[in-house]
Parts: structure tokens; C-alpha cells; sequence
């Protein structure tokens, strides 16, 4: 006699699943095809849709063999003066240099150097027992030197010396910054410097300083002009006022005609800064890491070497760039000629440090505030210096 039958309920693979059977089955395929992602379609396989190609980095020329006459060499060191650097530019072939002083003698003096005959001329020292600190700004005209000199902390003391004798003069004492100055100028009001969103004027002979809160959305582009943000340029010694029109690309840095931002940040794509006028106009793409600064008289561009985001950054790339350098590579633009140069010092030491202004491969900018005098170690015991401040900008508009 046969017992009950058990049942356990329909089996989903049985024979006897019947119509549930194909409502699991199409759950299943649902949700492997959810948890799959589309499903591609089979014509879709044989595309003849090129795949874009992955940008390639440009080879870049070096900076020495595109301004071969700008290229030159000067001591470190000098007889009966000592250490040495380069200031600023006083003729086509002579540099003034400084000496910021030594433990035995402290006391700060000017040289002018002749980099074609290699003879110099001790211009002054200051005074016994006196010392100008180091030298962190310079400008000169046709009569006279005038220089800030300071510390770790920043400005302190202006002084000025005549080419004639060199006597130097203490025009000022116990600044209240700024901490960096980013440039110095004479001119016929007396000196004007500029930093940390100040501006500071004396007289000629010294006296009263003034000082122009100018706030930190205001950016010292060219001197005397001033950025306002995105949206217009002042000019601080006239007040004319020009309008920013609409730019490409982001952070844009303009001087009175031409400006610089950054162009697309997406991944995978080559780097380029994009350079206009201020209206917007003459738009020109360039391989470069934009590192916010404007055109240098209208004409050079200072940027990081280019890269492709999202790769990282090769052995070639600056991470070092702080104040009074340009770090451990450059890339050199210039508007003028549409050339892009790399400026690699040889032997450099890994860009990371601590000590940023004491690391002997870093690029220095020369203290003249033109951006475009600089100089690295060389083999010898010499600066190799790049000066582009001589380039001919006549053809140039």
C-alpha cells in the first residue's frame, strides 16, 4: 500500500516548474544583465570608429639654442669681494652683482661684471660697521642704484648708492613689509615697491612712506598696472581703467594687452595655457602647466613643462617653484616668435625640499623684478645666467 505523497513544493528545473519556471529564469537574466552593465550590441563589436589617439608629450628645444646671445656665465666668487650674484642688467655685456656680506665682513656691496671681457668694477660698500642685510629687491636709473634689503621676515631698510661713487645711503629703516617684494621701481614721484597686496611710495631723497592698501583680489600683473580679479586693470600710477572681455579657459593673470589662463583640465589631456588679448582675441594655445603669472613685458611666458593629467608628472616636471625662483624646469613661450623652449638646468638635485632657496639646482630669478634675468649653478664655480631682457622687441606688437 503506498504512503502519503510528500511534496516540497514545485521544482524551478523539474519538469513540473510550468509557467514559474520561465518568470524565474527572465528574473535571472534581468538582474545579470543589471549587474552586467549594458549589454553591447553584437554590430557594435566590429566598429570602424577610430579610437582617439592618447596625446604624446612635445619635445621641447633647449631654452640656450633658441637665445644662444642671452646665454652666458659669471663668477660665484670674486677676489677682495666674495660671494657673488646676479641683480640686474646694466648693458648688453655688464651685470651688477651683489654681495650680501660674510661673517668677517658683513658689509653689503655692489660690483658691476663684464661678461665678455671678464673684468668688474667695485662699485661701494656701505659703511663700517654697517650691513644693508641681503639684498631682496634692485632698480637703478641713469644716475643711481636703489635696493631693499631685509630678512626671513621681509623688508627692512631702502637704501640708495650714485654710480658716480658708490657712497650708499640709508633712506629708510624698520619697514612694516612687506614680507615678499615682488617688484621696485624709480621713477619721477621717487621709489615705488610692491607686495603682499601693498603698495609703498618715498620720496627720492627719503622721507614719509605711503602706503596703498590694494587687497589681495588685486594682483600686481605688469607694473603700474593692477588686476581686479577677472573684471578690469588699473593703472596705479595714471588711474586708467581697462576692461577684461570674456576669456578662455580659468585663473586668467593679464597685463594691459595680453592674458594667460589655463585651458581644459580633464584627464588624459595634454596641458595647455591659453594666451589672448584682453578682449579675448588672438587666442593661442600653448604646451605648457600654467603656474598663474602673466606675460612678461607682453612677451614671455613662464610655465611648468607640459604634462598629460592623469599620468603624473615625469622627472622633467617643476614641483619646486617658490619665491625668487622658477624652481627646477621651466618652459620658456615666447608670444613674439610662437616658440616653446625648456629651461633644464643640468644636475639637479630631486625639486622636493625643504630648504627651497638654498637648493643649488633651483632656477633663481635675478632681484630686478623683470621675471626675465635668471640664473643656476654652473660647473666652475659659476652662475649660468639667461638674460632676456636684451631680446630685440621691435618686430613685436
Amino acid at each position: 500500500m503506498r504512503g502519503p505523497e510528500i511534496t516540497s513544493g514545485p521544482r524551478i528545473f523539474g519538469k513540473k516548474a510550468g509557467p514559474l519556471r520561465s518568470k524565474v529564469v527572465l528574473v535571472v537574466i534581468l538582474l545579470l544583465a543589471l549587474g552586467s552593465g549594458p549589454v553591447e550590441h553584437p554590430s557594435a563589436r566590429h566598429s570602424t570608429e577610430p579610437a582617439r589617439p592618447a596625446p604624446l608629450l612635445p619635445v621641447l628645444p633647449a631654452a640656450q639654442e633658441v637665445w644662444r646671445k642671452a646665454a652666458f656665465t659669471v663668477p660665484q666668487e670674486i677676489n677682495g669681494v666674495g660671494d657673488v650674484r646676479p641683480a640686474t642688467m646694466v648693458d648688453r655685456d655688464v651685470v651688477l652683482m651683489v654681495h650680501d656680506g660674510d661673517p668677517d665682513d658683513r658689509r653689503t656691496a655692489l660690483l658691476t661684471y663684464n661678461h665678455r671681457t671678464g673684468r668688474h668694477r667695485l662699485i661701494g660698500k656701505a659703511p663700517e660697521r654697517e650691513s644693508a642685510g641681503e639684498i631682496l629687491a634692485v632698480t637703478t636709473d641713469t644716475t643711481r642704484i636703489a635696493w631693499i634689503s631685509g630678512d626671513d621676515l621681509g623688508a627692512r631698510e631702502v637704501w640708495a648708492a650714485p654710480w658716480r661713487d658708490g657712497h650708499m645711503k640709508r633712506l629708510a629703516s624698520r619697514l612694516d613689509g612687506p614680507k615678499f617684494v615682488e617688484g621696485l621701481r624709480l621713477d619721477a614721484a621717487g621709489l615705488v615697491w610692491w607686495g603682499d597686496g601693498e603698495i609703498h611710495r618715498m620720496p627720492p631723497e627719503g622721507g614719509a612712506i605711503t602706503r596703498v592698501e590694494v587687497g589681495d583680489s588685486l594682483r600686481t600683473s605688469s607694473w603700474p598696472w593692477i588686476q581686479n580679479e577677472d573684471r578690469s586693470l588699473t593703472n596705479m600710477s595714471t588711474g586708467q581703467t581697462r576692461r577684461i572681455g570674456r576669456l578662455d579657459g580659468s585663473f586668467a593673470r593679464c597685463g594691459p594687452a595680453w592674458c594667460v589662463s589655463e585651458a581644459s583640465r580633464r584627464t588624459g589631456e595634454l596641458t595647455q595655457v591659453v594666451v589672448q588679448r584682453l578682449d579675448g582675441t588672438g587666442r593661442q594655445l600653448v604646451p605648457a602647466e600654467h603656474l598663474q603669472t602673466s606675460l612678461y613685458r607682453e612677451r614671455f611666458g613662464f610655465f611648468g613643462p607640459p604634462f598629460i593629467r592623469g599620468q603624473g608628472k615625469s622627472g622633467l616636471v617643476s614641483t619646486a617653484w617658490a619665491i625668487g625662483t622658477r624652481g627646477t624646469a621651466v618652459a620658456i613661450y615666447d608670444r613674439c616668435a610662437g616658440r616653446v623652449a625648456l629651461l633644464d638646468p643640468p644636475d639637479a638635485p630631486a625639486p622636493y625640499t625643504v630648504y627651497v632657496r638654498y637648493n643649488p639646482g633651483i632656477i633663481r630669478l635675478a632681484i630686478d623684478g623683470t621675471g626675465l634675468l635668471m640664473y643656476w649653478n654652473a660647473k666652475g664655480s659659476r652662475h649660468q645666467v639667461l638674460d632676456l631682457t636684451g631680446v630685440d622687441n621691435a618686430a613685436c606688437s
